[in-house]
């Protein structure tokens, strides 16, 4: 910045007042920061949750300083071992997840069917939100443009491709956020801002999905699917305000629910999944037909793991993936565990697959057609 620059004055002032008066205008500030969020939180949502909210408050903020601590891989045994190896004699496939259990965090991979694991990416840098391609051979995922950043931070995010086994990695594009496959597997569409984007894969063409009109709710997060049929597109606005817009006539239809996100399609758009926030744990999986209505439970998981978030359904649209956590909440640092359930089975039957003290999110799993 230029000695000239007028920021500059304005910050020199700043700073060249008395110790005691710039701790003073700190807090002020911050106390009337902290009184404007909490009258917009009660605007848009219920007194319970925003006090769940404020009690979230400090590890959101301890998110966006720095990357969590690294826990501890426990190895499962006994009926844990057994479990998931009777998941392994049921289906054929991957599964891959992003896991911070080797310092920040990476792309892993494990085969369902002979627990071998693998670690697909390696870079200071921060790997998440991998999904299959349709036909199961690459991987899209999200790398961050610094070498961390909170999940939260929708527009610090670049768009990548592997294949599978982790080879042959480039970016695809530029500030990007939740990729995810059309359904031939030839483009990925993602969020940007307000805008939803899809990039030709050989190419690397863009050309603009839906452009958010300004003086409408803003999309959130970048909380953005498209459905299998390119017309139905699901959206999370600002309030956890979740809506499915036919892009043909131009018209919405809520995603009902208390303050609902992550969006996802099952296959051919038989159904869409989201996270609501009430449940067992304080949320759950919800599932709607294809225009929103008719909303019913999918997944509460009864017992300790009962937070869930990142609800992915499979290839085959048989199986849901998901994790879950016992107590925090943020996603790229409470301690989340990685289930998988057979849909139309008892919640009970679903099946723990990871077991690690630290942060395990955003799965997906790949079935190999039989």
């Amino acid at each position: 910045m230029a000695d000239d620059d007028p920021r500059w004055k304005e910050r020199s002032e700043t700073n060249g007042k008395p110790l005691h008066q710039r701790g003073w205008l700190i807090a002020a500030s911050g106390l009337a920061m902290f009184a404007l969020v909490l009258v917009v939180m009660l605007r848009m949502q219920s007194i319970e949750k925003v006090v769940e909210n404020i009690g979230n408050l400090p590890e959101r903020v301890a998110a966006r300083m720095g990357p969590a601590g690294q826990g501890e891989v426990l190895p499962p045994a006994g009926p844990q071992l057994q479990a998931i190896r009777g998941l392994g004699e049921r289906l054929s496939g991957h599964i891959i997840w992003s896991s911070n259990r080797d310092g920040n965090h990476e792309i892993y991979s494990i085969n369902v069917a002979t627990l071998e694991k693998q670690r697909l990416t390696d870079n200071p840098h921060v790997d998440f939100f991998a999904r299959f391609s349709p036909h199961g051979r690459r991987i899209v995922f999200l790398r961050s443009r610094p070498e961390y950043v909170s999940v939260r931070e929708a527009l610090d995010w670049d768009v990548w491709l592997m294949n599978a086994d982790g080879s042959n990695q480039r970016r695809l594009a530029e500030r990007g956020f939740y990729p995810r496959w059309s359904a031939d597997g030839n483009a990925v569409i993602f969020g940007r801002g307000q805008h939803v984007v899809r990039v030709d894969v050989a190419s690397g063409q863009e050309s603009i999905v839906f452009d958010n009109p300004a003086d409408a709710a803003q999309i959130r997060f970048g909380d953005v699917a498209l459905g299998a049929d390119g017309n139905r597109l699901a959206l999370v606005l600002e309030g956890g305000n979740g809506v499915i817009r036919d892009l043909e006539a131009g018209v919405t239809a809520p995603l009902r629910g208390e303050y609902v996100c992550q969006p996802t399609w099952a296959p051919h758009d038989a159904f869409i999944a989201y996270i609501e926030a009430v449940g067992h744990g304080g949320t759950r999986v919800m599932r709607a037909r294809p225009d929103g209505s008719m909303p019913e439970v999918l997944m509460d998981l009864p017992g300790e793991n009962s937070h869930e978030y990142f609800p992915q359904l499979s290839n085959n649209g048989e199986w849901l993936i998901w994790g879950a956590a016992s107590e925090g909440h943020e996603h790229d640092r409470a301690d989340y565990e990685i289930f998988v359930w057979k849909l139309g089975e008892p919640w009970e039957s679903a099946v723990r697959v990871t077991y690690y003290t630290g942060n395990d999110m955003w799965p997906d799993l790949f079935i190999e057609p039989r």
